[in-house]
């Protein structure tokens, strides 16, 4: 019994408990549950994909999947990230995910609208946005990472 009991001081003592391990932990807590959704964006993006290389998807199927579930996840994402609040230390680093994952729901968007007119142009204009937001996301995820390696913590981008 003794043996249980100090092991379990152990690892509690293993725990840091600096106002900054705190803070990375009271950050994290609110934005791990935002990553399911964003996992889920994710897949309805690749649903598309899917359709459109496999050729089962035709030009009415892909916009009402983009108008009913790829923009409205994005838009809602943003909007749940707009609500965290983070910690001093954390604020920077969730404005940017948030303006990232804003500009993903913009390209999103332009890219409905282009599927909706037809606009060549603007199907461009939408898919370039939306590689850009993806190439910031990724490397806003590993910068974080790297950051809250020190405290045992992560972010799973795709849970």
């Amino acid at each position: 019994m003794t043996s249980i009991f100090a092991l379990a001081l152990v690892l509690t003592g293993c725990t840091d408990t600096s106002p900054e391990a705190e803070a990375a932990r009271k950050w994290r807590g609110q934005v791990e549950p935002l990553l399911h959704e964003n996992a889920l964006l994710a897949e309805q993006v690749l649903e598309t994909g899917a359709d459109v290389y496999n050729g089962t998807g035709d030009a009415e199927k892909i916009e009402t999947h983009w108008r009913e579930a790829v923009v409205p996840t994005a838009k809602h994402l943003q909007h749940q990230a707009e609500l965290v609040q983070a910690p001093e230390a954390w604020a920077a680093r969730q404005k940017t995910l948030v303006e990232t994952w804003a500009d993903r729901a913009t390209a999103y968007d332009e890219v409905l609208v282009a599927l909706e007119t037809g606009d060549k142009e603007l199907w461009g204009v939408g898919r370039k946005r939306s590689d850009e937001a993806k190439l910031r996301e990724e490397k806003w995820f590993k910068v974080v990472n790297q950051e809250l390696a020190p405290f045992d913590l992560v972010l799973d981008q795709f849970p």
